[in-house]
């Protein structure tokens, strides 16, 4: 009996030490995409500024023109 203890044992330690690996590669999986979240965020807001300020632009741009048509 002793025997089949300490190999479920092993057996058990081993698949925890298997497990904590996986959980960290999931961690830094997780980070990683978490970072790029964070980066596509930052690219979208300023994308949006940058729309925006073209809106303006090409808004002001038209007025311009059509005072000079007439």
């Amino acid at each position: 009996m002793p025997d089949i203890t300490q190999k479920t044992i092993k057996l058990l330690r081993d698949e925890i030490a298997n497990q904590h690996s996986r959980i960290e590669i999931a961690d830094d999986r997780i980070s990683s995409l978490q970072l790029r979240i964070s980066k596509l965020v930052d690219e979208k807001m300023l994308l949006q500024n940058q729309i925006n300020s073209l809106q303006e632009s090409v808004a002001q741009d038209i007025k311009y023109l059509y005072e000079k048509v007439n």
